[in-house]
This record gives structure tokens, sequence and C-alpha cells, in this order.
């Protein structure tokens, strides 16, 4: 994935913002359907919630990873990584501390398990983010002291998969295969264009592939219900299951943006526009979207019933308000600077 050119660097934007778009659909599915269709975790139930979570937060890791090959030897790197990772991180994941903290005080509910909760809500909320820090770290180390040795990389997932799922270890193991890969291929030079020559062969095999895994793909499959830790041989299933999906929906999603990419700018620049504009501001809207669909939507949908329209609706009303508060921290570039590393 060479994002040398210009082009190049618009469909991957697109990309970034047809994934962001879906993710926000899959979270309003999932909050904003109603108390008792929340409650009662139907939403795993539901196939566009399923198709949605086979492959979206993998296809983003795996274009994460492979940007981060162009930072890796940066000599600024450490410092960078501070600016744009680590401080945003710690200011948004104290925004849901202070919300609870605050509702527990006004309930007069603190405690020790209370403060207890607090600390883990610091590492739950935006835990893609802090997938996305361990991860950057994690190459970094590899390149600069064992020059990106793929063996190291493979022990290095094979053992985290023994670690226990404890303080939401299990998604990250969930997504380092995939910014791994990302930044392994970018790091080769590899260009998408070469192997997009021989499509009419192998996106078909994949298209089918991913049907087939999608046809037994069941709560069990997700992370958030069965975990990573290998202690049985059906884990050890399921989560090949969860790695091959997530692969192979990454890759047709990237193939097929790549491909489609010339013809849709041509004829629809419209929705080239507003694609790229989403996937700029795809780190905003995954850091409001989680704030809203933990705090604001299940209070506003409460007594909603499930339907697409319902979530379509709620979908747009969320990136309208992305957009507007993404122009507006784009306009003062400390806020800019604290909040999204300098990225609107």
């Amino acid at each position: 994935m060479n994002t040398r050119e210009t082009e190049r660097i618009v469909w991957v934007d697109c990309l970034k913002g047809f994934v962001i778009i879906l993710m926000v659909l899959g979270h309003c599915i999932q909050f904003g359907s109603g108390n008792d269709y929340f409650s009662a975790g139907m939403y795993f139930y539901d196939t566009v919630f399923r198709l949605i979570y086979s492959f979206h937060m993998p296809c983003l890791m795996l274009i994460a990873g492979a940007f981060f090959s162009g930072t890796v030897e940066k000599k600024d790197f450490w410092r960078n990584l501070l600016i744009r990772t680590v401080i945003p991180l710690m200011i948004w994941s104290a925004v849901p501390v202070i919300i609870e903290t605050v509702k527990a005080l006004c309930y007069k509910r603190f405690s020790f398990p209370v403060v207890r909760d607090l600390s883990m809500i610091f590492l739950k909320y935006y835990w893609f983010l802090w997938a996305l820090l361990i991860m950057s770290v994690t190459v970094r180390i590899v390149h600069g002291f064992f020059n990106d040795n793929l063996a190291l990389y493979i022990i290095l997932g094979a053992v985290i998969l023994l670690l226990p799922d404890v303080l939401n270890t299990e998604l990250y193991k969930f997504m380092y295969p995939f910014f791994v890969i990302g930044y392994l291929f970018n790091r080769k030079k590899r260009d998408l264009s070469d192997i997009l020559k021989y499509r009419a062969f192998w996106i078909p095999g994949l298209i089918a592939l991913y049907i087939l895994l999608f046809i037994f793909f069941d709560t069990e499959t997700f992370v958030y219900i069965s975990g990573t830790c290998i202690r049985t041989f059906r884990q050890l299933l399921t989560d090949a299951h969860r790695y091959a999906i997530g692969l192979i929906g990454s890759l047709i999603a990237v193939c097929l943006a790549r491909f489609s990419f010339p013809y849709i700018n041509k004829y629809f620049p419209s929705c080239v526009r507003l694609l790229s504009y989403f996937g700029r501001i795809s780190l905003l809207i995954y850091l409001i979207d989680i704030l809203i669909d933990s705090f604001l939507l299940p209070v506003i949908t409460y007594s909603f019933r499930p339907g697409y329209p319902t979530a379509f609706l709620e979908t747009s009303l969320i990136l309208l308000l992305c957009a507007v508060i993404g122009a507006f921290i784009g306009k003062v570039p400390l806020l800019n600077r604290l909040l999204l590393g300098g990225r609107t």
C-alpha cells in the first residue's frame, strides 16, 4: 500500500471513511435500538452487525500498520508518538472517567470499588487507540533491535495468545496480526496495482471464502464473547476463524476500494469527497462516537425499537455532529494538537 501518490492517499481516505461509517452504524444498531434490544444482546444476531464486525476494526488496523511503516525510522519517532498518540489518548481516556466520577458523586456511590472501576474505564473505552499504541511500540522495538525479524513477529503473535484475557488484552491480541501484516506489506514496498492485475482470478475466490466463513460467524466468533486466550482446541479454531474472516474481509475491502476508486472518482466525485473527508477525520469520529454511544444514545433511544431506518438516521446525525466538531477543532490549533495530535 504505497501512499506516495495523491490518488492512493485519497482512495485510502475513502476506504477509511467507508469503514468508519460502518463502525458508527454498527454502534447505532447496538446502542440505538432500544434498551430491551441492547440488554438481551440481540444485536449479536443482526446480519448487518455481524457483517460489519467481521472485518471493520481489522481493516482499520491493517491501514494503520501500513502507514506506520513510513514513520518507524524517523528520528523524532518517540516525540511524534507522544504528541500524536499518547497525549490525545490520555486526554480522551480521562473524559469517561470524569463523567463516571461525576455520576458517582451525584448518586453518592463513591467507594473503593467505584475507584477501581474508574481505573478500568480509563483503559476500556478507547481500546483501539491503546492497541495502536502498544502495536506501535512493539513494532518499533522489533524493527530497531531485530531488523523486523519475521520469525520473531510470528513467535510474539503465538505467545500472546496464551496470555489471559484481562484489561482488554483479548482485543489487543486480536489486533496484533493485522497491524503487523499492514506494516510489513508496506515495508516491503509492495504495490497493489501489480497485485490487482490478476484480480479476476483471486478476488472472486476471496469473496467466496469470506461468504463461507461468514456463514459460520456466530456469537462465539465475536472477540467480546469468547476472548482470544487459547485454553481449548475449540478456542484455537474460534481464533483462527476470527483472524481469517477479519483478514479476508479487510483484503477484499482494500482491493475493491483501490480498484473501484478511479471509476467512482470519475462518475461520483461528490461521493469521493464525502468519504475522503470522513476518512481524514476518522479518528475524531471514533473518539466522539464512543462517548455518544456510551453516555447519550442509550438514554435517548431507551424506548426505541430496532430498525435499520432508525440506525441510519442516528448514524447520519452522529457523522454530522462529528463534522461540526471537527471543523471547530480544526480552527483552534491548540485543541487540534491536544485532542487529535495535529491531525485535522
